[in-house]
């Protein structure tokens, strides 16, 4: 019987392969031609499945011998992980000007999160015990996981320019395409109607 770790690896590999052939094909070039606050958002919302890893902690869902120190650590750092991708997300939809810095910070707890697993499972042999439907994940969301750090890395480096370039909307103002800034005239429609 093959290693469980060896399973893991080729079913992450397949999945990066075939997700990572779908995003260049499909979906890379309308994120390039797409404002770089309306490119980072949907890709930050996949992160928001993270929460997934909190089924770990379900009743029945782990192995009974499993260390739950180890299981807790996975857990909440995934859970960490997609409430800040989230947020990070909802800051890029209202264009606001804190986008970059919490998608830096996001950047920092997600990877870690993602090397934390990595160190915490081949630690505790996770694999090896049980870990139930959440099997599944390495297969399809790790690797969307990682599509989605790429790209946001990419973002922040490659595409810096336009975040500063790019017009930012008020404090509390959800902003859409075309939508960014008032009117010329700094009117808006309905304060050109009242008038």
């Amino acid at each position: 019987m093959p290693s469980p770790y060896l399973i893991v690896a080729i079913q992450f590999t397949v999945g990066l392969i075939i997700f990572g052939t779908a995003f260049r094909q499909f979906v890379l070039g309308r994120l390039q031609s797409a404002d770089v606050f309306l490119a980072v958002g949907p890709v930050l919302l996949i992160q928001g499945f993270r929460f997934l890893g909190l089924t770990m902690l379900a009743p029945g869902q782990v192995a009974a011998g499993q260390d739950m120190g180890a299981i807790e650590i996975i857990a909440y750092g995934d859970l960490a992980a997609a409430v800040t991708g989230v947020i990070v997300a909802l800051a890029a939809y209202r264009r606001s000007p804190l986008t970059v810095p919490l998608a830096w910070v996001f950047t920092v707890v997600g990877l870690t999160d993602l090397a934390s697993v990595g160190v915490t499972v081949a630690r505790a042999g996770t694999l090896e015990q049980g870990i139930g439907v959440m099997w599944v994940t390495f297969g399809l969301i790790a690797p969307l996981l990682v599509l989605s750090h790429g790209y946001v890395l990419y973002a922040l480096t490659a595409r810096r320019r336009e975040f500063s370039a790019a017009p930012t909307a008020p404090a509390g103002r959800l902003s859409t395409p075309g939508s960014a800034g008032p009117p010329p005239g700094g009117r808006t429609t309905q304060e050109t109607r009242t008038r």
